[in-house]
């Protein structure tokens, strides 16, 4: 079977069966969608990002069956970072600043003062930054940010810039 890592943009997903001397298939992509198909490459199309459990079952012409299954993620490549977060705004939307729905390995994220200064640090993608330093809320203004990450693919990435920190 395919990949344990599948990136795609709302695309069509392309996944491989490496069955020998099959005449039945069966697949079952996990988000409710079933495929009776014995090519060696079928498509399927997901709605959306997540991790999925897919499952294939084979059978050859004397009846004896055998089946796999694999969890798989589909992301896209691109990481959406947000260029302004309002913690401190009352409504419990857009209160945290980070990368979101999204995985990675070796993440470090840092966020700078514009004098330079790291007012937060982390290692953990799930611990965005809340707009507080020292416990206490930040000045509204401009902060830099630099996160260094592993994607899934092996590659390193490295996106910077700026973020407001609104009221």
């Amino acid at each position: 079977m395919g990949s344990k890592e599948v990136f795609k943009d709302f695309n069509t997903v392309s996944i491989k069966n490496n069955s020998i001397g099959h005449n039945w298939s069966e697949w079952s992509f996990g988000d409710g969608f079933y495929l009776e198909d014995s090519s060696s490459i079928v498509h399927h199309v997901y709605g959306d990002f997540g991790t999925y459990s897919i499952e294939l079952v084979v059978e050859n012409d004397i009846a004896c069956r055998d089946s796999l299954s694999q969890f798989f993620v589909v992301q896209s490549d691109d990481y959406f970072v947000p260029n302004a977060f309002t913690p401190n705004d009352g409504n419990n939307l857009n209160d945290s600043f980070g990368l979101f729905n999204t995985r990675a390995e070796n993440f470090e994220m840092k966020i700078f003062d514009k004098w330079g200064k790291a007012v937060y640090v982390t290692d953990d993608i799930e611990r965005p930054w809340d707009g507080t330093i020292k416990g206490s809320p930040a000045q509204i203004g401009t902060y830099n940010y630099r996160i260094t990450l592993l994607d899934p693919l092996g590659n390193i990435r490295k996106p910077t810039g700026s973020v407001q920190l609104l009221k």
